[in-house]
């Protein structure tokens, strides 16, 4: 279906959705052809690109930029985070996902707690054991809700942030702040989001967590800290955006939807989280030059698989190898000729277990490793910790797993994107005063 939608003074689009809602997309092949990567990318109408054409949305340009992959646009004006899972559970898993992207903002959290927002919707509750109940399914229609006498939602509203602001409090009848960590909306939204990330497990998919607009930093900590207990990647866009809204207008005339810079902004931000996720060569943006290719660990390009060749043969690896963001690849370093005499060889990734040849990857978080103190020869990783929110720490952990006088050989990519650049530089700032301090004791209990 192809229409065209208009909010005078504000935004005139034209936007392509499928039967099942997707946006930007007539087709899609059921079921998915053999040896396609497939994203879903699923979220409210920041997502869907409310106020932009099809091929500006940050889901279209992440398909060019990743020509590798098929990018599935699943967002929907107005959903919320419950919304969403039940949107992927009953519509989502049938396009059989690689990568499930979920993005969340802010102002999602109020909408879980809603019976009724512009039109009645389903509602989860937490049971006393913090387990989720549905209800209000099946969802009224509209004469329904007359005859029920349900209060609709006046039109003027949508005109009046002040009168928005009054009814979302009526609704709620609850003075707390939503964003605070300790909130019912919390609380809610962070069970929606683990069933979410079970539900992407069980597929045998891999899901990204992404902070798409502003959030208080009490929340921020929040959402990294599921995502490590989920062992899930977390792309934080927050200070992305704040930076580029100090500089330039990412958002559209008299409405808080991104325009097309702000969608650029978004794409550019999760394009190398994706491309790690997928284990895909990733093309530069279009508009952005000529394109390159920047490859991961999944497809590594051989000059930087001989440059870790040399390096482990020249220094002698040892018998105990560990590879940080380890992928079940054939240019996995891992599998480096250096490593001939290495009897044990163990890779940890944020992806569910598995083994690849004669070694074993591990499900573990780089900032919490579960080894030993001093219990590798050699680390390695390339095109990982500067993707990591807190690199800090995952140097730390490898610095105390590391014996005293083993090997350490850490890539990182020469061009990154917005936040991942800025990452780079402090992982390079730290890592000489890590090598000379003495490694951190272990916290694992004996």
């Amino acid at each position: 279906m192809r229409r065209r939608i208009v909010e005078p003074g504000t935004y005139a689009f034209v936007a392509t959705t499928n039967r099942d809602g997707l946006r930007g997309k007539d087709r899609v092949a059921l079921p998915k052809p053999p040896g396609r990567r497939r994203i879903g990318i699923f979220g409210c109408s920041q997502t869907f690109g409310a106020g932009v054409d099809d091929a500006e949305t940050f889901a279209s340009l992440l398909g060019h930029a990743l020509p590798d992959a098929e990018l599935l646009n699943f967002g929907v004006s107005g959903y919320g985070t419950d919304q969403m899972l039940l949107y992927y559970e009953t519509v989502g898993r049938k396009y059989d996902l690689d990568v499930v992207v979920l993005a969340f903002a802010e102002y999602q959290l109020e909408r879980n707690l809603l019976r009724f927002r512009s039109y009645a919707k389903p509602l989860f509750e937490l049971t006393p054991g913090g387990e989720l109940r549905l209800t209000g399914v099946p969802v009224p229609a509209p004469g329904a809700l007359l005859e029920t006498g349900a209060p609709p939602l006046h039109p003027v509203l949508d005109r009046s942030a002040l009168l928005r602001w009054l009814w979302r409090r009526m609704e709620l009848r609850d003075p707390e702040r939503v964003d605070r960590a300790d909130s019912k909306a919390w609380t809610l939204t962070r069970a929606l989001i683990a069933r979410f990330a079970a539900d992407v497990r069980t597929d045998g998919a891999r899901m990204v967590l992404v902070n798409i607009d502003r959030t208080s930093s009490e929340l921020e900590a929040a959402l990294q800290e599921l995502a490590n207990a989920e062992a899930i990647r977390f792309v934080d866009l927050d200070g992305t955006v704040r930076d580029a809204e100090r500089k330039d207008t990412i958002r559209l005339p008299q409405d808080s939807h991104f325009n097309p810079a702000g969608h650029r902004l978004v794409a550019d931000g999760l394009k190398g989280p994706l491309c790690e996720a997928a284990a895909l060569a990733c093309a530069a943006s279009p508009g952005s030059g000529p394109r390159r290719r920047r490859t991961l660990s999944g497809r590594m390009h051989p000059t930087i698989y001989d440059a870790f060749e040399r390096i482990c043969s020249a220094r002698r690896a040892g018998r105990r190898v560990l590879e940080i963001g380890a992928l079940p690849k054939p240019r996995s370093l891992l599998n480096l000729r250096a490593l001939g005499r290495a009897s044990h060889r163990v890779g940890v990734n944020l992806a569910p277990p598995t083994r690849f040849g004669s070694f074993e990857i591990l499900q573990a978080n780089a900032n919490a490793l579960p080894f030993e103190d001093a219990s590798f020869d050699t680390v390695l990783s390339n095109a990982t910790l500067e993707h990591d929110a807190k690199f800090w720490k995952s140097l730390g952990e490898i610095r105390r797993v590391v014996r005293p006088g083993g090997l350490l050989v850490i890539g990182i990519p020469a061009f990154m994107e917005l936040d991942v650049e800025k990452r780079a530089q402090g992982l390079l700032q730290r890592l000489p005063g890590v090598l000379r301090d003495k490694p951190p004791r272990s916290r694992r209990p004996p």
